[in-house]
């Protein structure tokens, strides 16, 4: 049984550790601690969770622990828009959705513990990546930090949970030659628009979705990146992903040339867009992903998801001499940095002749 010591209860673990809480009361209200590891950091949690009480209390804002996780998700959407774009709204409620809901949505606030949140991402990691389990830590933190910053609750269970540290996956763009024997293994198939639009510009798949020939100018050989598109439940249009993402892509005549030939073959279908299905419907970027992985097990590659067109498009016009900050306003990206980090990536070939560089020079 725990005992309390100076207003401080501890108990012993198994392994010997010991942990300490501290208890709460104000106006009727009583909160506790959550366990940890010294007197020191139980003895400032105790202040600081008597000071949000307080302040709820005296700013007469009901303390929301006898809702649900459930209702109190459906007043943060209503005021996210306020401070998060909508592309990062609408992957937070799938995340939300998908793989919170179904485990804390009916829950109580007050009964959520650190952990077993902890718990749920160890579990998560098994099937899921670091990277996606670490969004669904953003997803949580952001709700429990609105619930404390407008004094609906006065801890955030969040603060001893650890983030996974999503792996530094290294990026393999296709060869030239690997890329050329995609596009040729798919020029048989509707998808081929899709994969030959990636390979020459680079866009992101969802900008390739939500492209409308009236974003092409013919005459001035441009495409206008104006909308992404987004396929969940249900078929949204959605502003590019960030500013610089709206942008003006150049191509060449030989490329006007062929998208002029492609509008004529698709004639007045599609609604507007220029990548349709067979039912003259938008696409599920799922489904493109899954055609492109069948062309890969053809032509003997690995399939490396369909934003390898915009990673091979990035490195092989810098591997040829492109100037960076023409290929990174080509990406859309707003800082050369980042095309530099993300896209560019030399191979063996690069790093042989800068180790004869170096002989040469010294």
């Amino acid at each position: 049984m725990p005992k309390t010591v100076n207003g401080v209860e501890r108990k012993k673990l198994k392994s010997g550790e010991m942990r300490y809480r501290c208890t709460i009361r104000v106006k009727g209200q009583r909160r506790r601690t959550p366990w940890v590891s010294s007197v020191s950091e139980a003895r400032h949690l105790k202040a600081e969770t008597e000071k949000d009480l307080r302040r709820a209390l005296d700013l007469g804002v009901p303390v929301v622990t006898e809702s649900t996780v459930d209702e109190v998700y459906q007043d943060f959407l209503k005021i996210a828009p306020m401070s998060m774009s909508e592309h990062t709204i609408r992957r937070m409620d799938s995340i939300y959705r998908h793989h919170l809901r179904p485990h804390f949505g009916p829950r109580k606030i007050k009964t959520l513990k650190p952990f077993e949140i902890q718990v749920l991402w160890v579990e998560k990691l098994e099937v899921l990546s670091a990277s996606y389990v670490s969004g669904m830590h953003t997803c949580l933190n952001k709700l429990f930090t609105y619930l404390v910053d407008n004094h609906l609750i006065t801890y955030n269970p969040m603060t001893n949970v650890k983030r996974p540290r999503p792996e530094d996956s290294e990026i393999h763009p296709w060869t030239s030659e690997e890329l050329a024997d995609i596009l040729e293994a798919s020029k048989s198939r509707r998808e081929y628009i899709i994969f030959w639009l990636g390979a020459i510009t680079g866009m992101r798949v969802g900008e390739i979705l939500g492209l409308r020939w009236s974003d092409i100018n013919f005459s001035k050989g441009t495409i206008s990146v104006k909308r992404t598109l987004s396929c969940d439940d249900n078929t949204v249009f959605l502003p590019p992903k960030t500013k610089n993402s709206r942008r003006e892509i150049f191509i060449s005549k030989q490329h006007v040339s062929f998208l002029k030939k492609y509008k004529l073959q698709q004639g007045n279908g599609g609604k507007g867009l220029v990548c349709t299905t067979r039912a003259d419907t938008a696409y599920y970027q799922t489904n493109v992903g899954t055609v492109l992985r069948q062309i890969c097990e053809e032509v003997g590659l690995e399939y490396r998801g369909t934003h390898n067109f915009r990673h091979t498009h990035a490195t092989l016009l810098i591997r040829n001499g492109a100037n960076v900050k023409d290929v990174s306003l080509r990406l859309g990206h707003g800082k050369i940095e980042t095309t530099l980090k993300l896209y560019v990536h030399p191979n063996e070939d690069d790093k042989k002749k800068t180790a004869e560089m170096v002989a040469q020079i010294i």
